[in-house]
């Protein structure tokens, strides 16, 4: 509601739906990964990408939201204009910090990793839960 009451609105993915356990957004065009994996979006280097107004848009997710990990290009998608769209900006430092890091570390929520697939041969992503987590099998393959 903040966003809008800004007019901020066309640097977010528009949402359908949501409650406390789902989000229902419109589909936006990923951006495309960069040796399989998601990069930190660039102001000089990305400037093609950049809507007017978007640094303004990350100072207030940042200092009014405490949101985390704004610039990863893995939170975009692409609006028809080809500029970059948030479509994940959710999680906060805080709970980053006290929740997600304990849980990726305890093994109970899966890092990402981009490695070749034991299974089927193919790189892709793989989800690995905790370090010794040797189980190296891509979700088409059977891991969950």
């Amino acid at each position: 509601m903040a966003m809008v009451q800004k007019g901020l609105t066309k640097f977010f993915a528009e949402t359908y739906y949501v409650d406390e356990y789902i989000s229902v957004q419109k589909y936006y065009q990923q951006l495309e990964m960069i040796d399989n994996q998601s990069f930190e979006i660039d102001m000089k280097k990305d400037i093609p990408l950049i809507p007017k107004g978007y640094e303004d848009v990350l100072v207030l997710l940042d200092k009014d939201f405490d949101c985390f990990d704004l610039k990863d290009s893995s939170n975009y998608g692409l609006n028809e204009e080809g500029k970059i769209v948030f479509i994940d900006y959710g999680m906060s430092k805080s709970l980053y910090e006290k929740q997600w890091v304990p849980l990726a570390e305890a093994g109970v929520i899966p890092q990402i990793d981009y490695d070749y697939c034991n299974s089927c041969g193919e790189k892709k992503e793989l989800r690995m839960y905790g370090v010794h987590d040797q189980d190296k099998r891509c979700y088409d393959c059977g891991k969950e």
